[in-house]
């Protein structure tokens, strides 16, 4: 039989199309002869060659988002903060001893408010009722200082106030200094010199006291904050007595004792008033 071009035929249930005019013979036969490839080629039952790919169709749209995906397990803890802040207030109004509550366990820093003691005030004079001076205020220092593990107790000297001068007929005593404070070694605030007593003379009026020192640096000493006292005050402005410094504790006015840390005592200024007494100052130490 004579194929011709185009013509289809289905032999053992594969369709093949005629590519070149033949007889069907058994070197042409579709599928088996030697040279079927020659001669017809491989078709489905629709009529469309197989094997050979047609053009690409153009990308549909993208899909609509899927649901997010389950929460991941959570990260492992960060490690834990230094904590920078005090456990511990210690408050001397009078000389003692500091026990470091980290003995023979570590190095530390400790922040100590130190304050000396204020100066007493001048007696008056009570024949022409001249005035004594104002005592001098306490210096006052605060400071951060590193404590080593070895430091087992450290002293404390809190400063006294300094007794106000007696009052006289021809002249008032002079008051008393106020004594230092310190926190051992590590740091000292001097206490307020004395109001001078009033005198019936050239000089009338009590001379006023000086403040304490302003405090110096130290070993081992960060963050320094440091201030002399206040001086006292005599004629023409008064005869009151210094503050502390830092902390401005109040100083006595004329004839009273001085306030609270390191306050100077006013003068004496009438006729049955002696100096006041200064205040005693005061260590405060944060751990």
């Amino acid at each position: 039989m004579l194929y011709s071009v185009n013509d289809l035929k289905e032999h053992n249930d594969v369709w093949y199309k005629c590519i070149q005019e033949n007889e069907g013979d058994a070197n042409t036969e579709p599928g088996v002869g030697v040279d079927w490839e020659d001669y017809w080629e491989v078709w489905n039952s629709s009529g469309t060659p197989v094997g050979n790919t047609s053009t690409s169709g153009t990308s549909g749209t993208s899909g609509a988002s899927g649901s997010s995906g389950a929460e991941g397990a959570s990260g492992t803890s960060g490690t834990s903060g230094t904590a920078t802040g005090f456990s511990n207030c210690d408050v001397f109004g009078t000389s003692g001893d500091w026990s470091n509550p980290y003995y023979g366990v570590k190095d530390i820093f400790v922040d100590v408010v130190i304050v000396g003691g204020g100066g007493g005030g001048g007696g008056a004079e009570t024949g022409q009722l001249y005035a004594g001076g104002g005592g001098g205020g306490g210096a006052a220092l605060e400071a951060r200082y590193k404590i080593l593990s070895t430091e087992e107790i450290i002293s404390v000297i809190v400063g006294t106030g300094g007794k106000g001068g007696t009052r006289g007929s021809t002249s008032g005593g002079n008051g008393e200094n106020g004594s230092h404070s310190c926190f051992g070694t590590h740091g000292t605030s001097g206490g307020g010199t004395y109001g001078g007593g009033a005198k019936n003379g050239v000089s009338n009026n009590g001379s006023a006291g000086d403040g304490g020192t302003k405090p110096s640096t130290y070993e081992k000493q960060y963050l320094c904050n440091s201030e002399a006292g206040e001086d006292g005050y005599t004629y023409p402005n008064g005869f009151s007595g210094g503050r502390a410094g830092l902390y401005k504790g109040a100083a006595g006015s004329q004839n009273n004792n001085g306030g609270n840390y390191g306050g100077g005592g006013g003068g004496g200024t009438s006729t049955s008033t002696s100096g006041g007494s200064g205040a005693s100052g005061i260590v405060i130490v944060y751990s």
